[in-house]
């Protein structure tokens, strides 16, 4: 997927078209979360711990995982809230993504994902440090005031994963206690892990090896697959964050420069996401970031140097070529 963005089409409206296409979609499935939080959609049990009893629900739309819809909103919201912010464009095209900001905001926020959540404030983070570092005081200043007026069922949610009562339980039957597992698989078994999809995770409880959820990607990839595997996976993501950058850094177009930017944030907000979440596995999140990412290095890199080398100075009658 990576490729099929590298190679998309790199003219100025393909581009443009598949941004909107893929921020619509996001929209939708935010939408289609918030309907399910205001109906009390129902849920499995398990998805919450029994003294959560001010939350009726969590988002899932058809993803059927919050985790994975919260990761998959993430791509939306920096790459959305990059072009509200980006100098230089029509108000067009802020205006409308900034609306897709909030709208998307408000849907990962229902999923009440903590790993999508504490992502989502390191993404932006990053997306302002390299782009846009004027608002990065406001920033912190909304977040202060954020908490203050953030409905107390969301802060309890956050608040309760670092409590002794969750960490005791989670040691016991849970997260903790899995990661635990999973350190040990990769002291055992260093360089080559247990075997891939036969400890946790997707493949794991789709094909019978195991009914484990590792909630940490990269624990999970490091047993199964040993430290080798894991090192490599890093080096194409950050190859990945390096284009991303380059790409940023390249581009003279205004909006080509803000996909890359946005893209780059929503690179972090995932990444982090997976440290509490195998959300690298979920199809939607997974292809939507290989194609974004490529799409937008693709179009910073060399959609910009075929225009300039085909640029309608170069094709004026008589002009030698």
């Amino acid at each position: 997927f990576y490729f099929l963005g590298y190679l998309f089409p790199k003219s100025k409206s393909w581009v443009q078209g598949a941004v909107a296409v893929f921020l619509l979609a996001g929209v939708a499935l935010a939408l289609h979360g918030l309907y399910q939080y205001a109906t009390h959609a129902p849920m499995p049990a398990s998805w919450l711990d029994v003294r959560e009893t001010g939350i009726s629900t969590r988002a899932y739309s058809v993803v059927m995982n919050p985790n994975g819809l919260g990761a998959f909103l993430l791509l939306g919201i920096l790459i959305s809230l990059s072009l509200a912010l980006a100098p230089g464009l029509q108000r067009v095209y802020r205006v409308w993504p900034a609306l897709a900001c909030v709208i998307q905001l408000g849907g990962v926020l229902v999923t009440f994902s903590r790993g999508a959540w504490i992502g989502l404030g390191v993404g932006v983070v990053a997306l302002l440090i390299l782009a846009y570092r004027r608002y990065l005081v406001p920033l912190v200043a909304a977040g202060v005031v954020a908490w203050f007026v953030m409905p107390q069922a969301f802060i309890n949610r956050l608040t309760f994963a670092f409590s002794s009562t969750y960490i005791t339980k989670s040691l016991a039957a849970g997260r903790l206690y899995v990661w635990k597992m999973s350190l040990q698989h990769i002291a055992e078994h260093p360089w080559f892990g247990v075997g891939l999809g036969t400890f946790g995770g997707t493949s794991a409880v789709t094909f019978g090896y195991g009914r484990l959820w590792v909630d940490n990607f990269y624990l999970q990839l490091a047993a199964e697959g040993g430290l080798l595997l894991l090192a490599f996976f890093l080096w194409v993501l950050l190859r990945g964050a390096k284009g991303l950058v380059k790409g940023h850094r390249a581009a003279r177009d205004p909006y080509t420069r803000a996909l890359c930017a946005g893209a780059f944030g929503a690179f972090v907000a995932v990444a982090v996401a997976n440290f509490t979440a195998s959300v690298w596995e979920t199809l939607i999140v997974g292809v939507g970031f290989w194609f974004l990412t490529g799409l937008a290095t693709s179009a910073a890199l060399h959609g910009e140097t075929r225009a300039h080398q085909c640029s309608p100075a170069d094709m004026a009658p008589g002009r030698e070529r």
